[in-house]
């Protein structure tokens, strides 16, 4: 069985464009249907709960010009069903990860300005 993990895309500014690259990575697990089912629905899962930390980060950025830390988020999710479904390490996890993205991305784009390549986001 061949699974596909797509991870987030990674933002890349080249001479004054903006580049979008998708990084794919392949890994082939010898599973069952069973044990395949479970990676399938727990990737899924994973993926949502990516999503839905991140749109929650940048509509906070977009509308406060606020960063929120990755404590506040993670009130903010506790909730939400694909959080709960999650072992509580993919879940802790996946919070981390957006927010050290997003940390980055917030690095990135004030370099930039600093530069003077990017006026207005």
């Amino acid at each position: 069985m061949l699974i596909v993990i797509i991870t987030p895309p990674q933002i890349l500014i080249f001479m004054y464009s903006i580049i979008l690259i998708c990084i794919v990575q392949k890994n082939q697990v010898r599973a069952g249907k069973r044990d395949y089912k479970a990676l399938k629905i727990l990737s899924k899962l994973s993926k949502n709960l990516y999503n839905y930390i991140l749109y929650t980060v940048r509509q906070c950025y977009e509308f406060s010009n606020n960063f929120l830390p990755y404590i506040s988020v993670y009130h903010l999710v506790k909730d939400n069903e694909n959080y709960q479904l999650l072992p509580s390490q993919v879940a802790q996890q996946t919070l981390k990860i957006v927010d050290r993205t997003f940390k980055s991305f917030l690095r990135l784009l004030e370099e930039h300005k600093k530069k003077g390549i990017i006026k207005n986001p």
